[in-house]
């Protein structure tokens, strides 16, 4: 079977970059280049297609109307797409556990819909999913995709390392993972509001604390659920550099908690210095697998600033775009580019129109999870992609993903893609 990605926009950002993902022809992902952003995403789509049609309770008591188990060969962990027919009545609930540590995720209605129609992500190949219904309800399960991690996937990385690696292991929760775009994230107060790159915001919806060490073949792994949670406000510019910053507000985890109630601490907007030895914590790649994507701190020293734009000289690469950076332990920046130089960027945390970003969001605005950037619009369940995809000769009918999510046009809001796939 083979999966596939589309092409992504070539720039040198510190996200993380595709991993082992199979690709022909026009659609296939490109690594980063000298002066890219610095994102790395994770994850490619098999179809499952799993169905549950009236799954009715007739009694007054809830009961188990569906149980089945879901695997993907070879993965190292699985993250679940539910279907738009997925239907849960009053009282109903959907149950995923996972059958490597016992982790399980309950999404009621209200939590289904936080959560964009998607599980948190589980560690393991095998996933159990239930419908528990409550009483005298109808209910229905669609299980489209499933978003997973080959267990030997190939990291790769080096711009923004400037001479010797002197990242060092970190453990501080105001970090966050930020996924599946493979980027790091700053909680800033106690609304549980956070700053990242503009760039890491295409496909990023799900934020993870306490994430835990990879594995030997640098297989990321999922923190349990419980620090797991999703994105309910973004916004964010992806305009190349000292003009890419983005803005998040997270929602509740399993236990119905933010981040700030969970963890207690954030970290202080900072005034911008014109000198003096910078901090960074974040989650970049690294050649030494079991660090790879798990947070890690840096210092060295400011080089030189303008109206926009932050020069530095230390330790970023794929997977630290996003990532705060610090000056006296206050946030006066984002990591977004890297060179092979070693002279890398970020965005100054006293942009006029990060500020503005960053306050609307904060303060309830810019949308739910599933906002888009400009060029970009909801697919038929809500996940954004270029608007330019719609009849470009492609049938968009979950093969080809955005940003490690799958792609579907294929519905009369697009008219069938703009005549690309066949209507049903």
């Amino acid at each position: 079977m083979a999966y596939w990605m589309r092409r992504v926009a070539a720039a040198t950002l510190l996200l993380a970059i595709p991993v082992a993902i199979t690709t022909a022809g026009p659609k296939a992902s490109s690594a980063p280049e000298d002066g890219s952003v610095l994102n790395y995403p994770v994850g490619q789509h098999a179809w499952i297609g799993a169905r549950g049609y009236e799954l009715n309770n007739t009694d007054k008591a809830p009961a188990v109307v569906y149980d089945d188990i879901v695997s993907v060969a070879n993965a190292g962990w699985l993250r679940l797409h539910f279907g738009q027919d997925t239907r849960l009545g009053e009282g109903s609930f959907i149950r995923v556990t996972s059958l490597r540590d016992g982790e399980v995720q309950e999404l009621d209605a209200a939590n289904y819909s936080q959560w964009k129609g998607t599980s948190a992500y589980f560690n393991g190949n095998s996933l159990r999913v239930e419908v528990i219904a409550g009483g005298l309800t109808r209910n229905a399960i669609s299980v489209d995709t499933a978003t997973w991690e080959p267990i030997h996937p190939d990291r790769v990385g080096g711009c923004g390392i400037c001479g010797n690696d002197d990242r060092v292991p970190s453990s501080d929760n105001r970090f966050a993972r930020l996924m599946p775009t493979g980027c790091s994230a700053t909680m800033y107060n106690a609304d549980s509001c956070f700053v990242t790159a503009g760039h890491c915001l295409s496909s990023g919806d799900v934020l993870e604390f306490n994430v835990p060490a990879s594995s030997n073949n640098c297989n990321t792994n999922a923190p349990p659920v419980a620090d797991q949670f999703p994105i309910t406000g973004l916004d964010g510019v992806n305009g190349g550099v000292g003009d890419d910053y983005g803005a998040i507000k997270a929602g509740t985890n399993s236990e119905g908690q933010t981040p700030y109630e969970r963890y207690g601490a954030f970290v202080n907007i900072g005034s911008v210095p014109s000198s003096g030895n910078l901090t960074v914590n974040g989650y970049g790649v690294d050649e030494e697998c079991v660090r790879s994507q798990v947070q890690q701190f840096c210092e060295g020293p400011l080089e030189d600033t303008d109206s926009d734009t932050l020069y530095y000289d230390l330790d970023v690469t794929f997977g630290n775009s996003g990532s705060s950076i610090l000056y006296n332990g206050e946030i006066v920046g984002v990591v977004t580019h890297c060179s092979e130089s070693c002279l890398n960027y970020g965005t100054r945390i006293d942009k006029a129109a990060f500020v503005s970003t960053r306050d609307n969001v904060c303060a309830g605005g810019g949308g739910g999870g599933g906002d888009c950037l400009t060029g970009e619009i909801e697919d038929c369940n809500g996940n954004c992609c270029p608007a330019e995809w719609v009849g470009d000769s492609y049938c968009d009918d979950g093969a080809y993903t955005w940003n490690g999510v799958a792609i579907y046009l294929n519905c009369a809001e697009f008219n069938c893609d703009g005549g690309d796939c066949v209507c049903d």
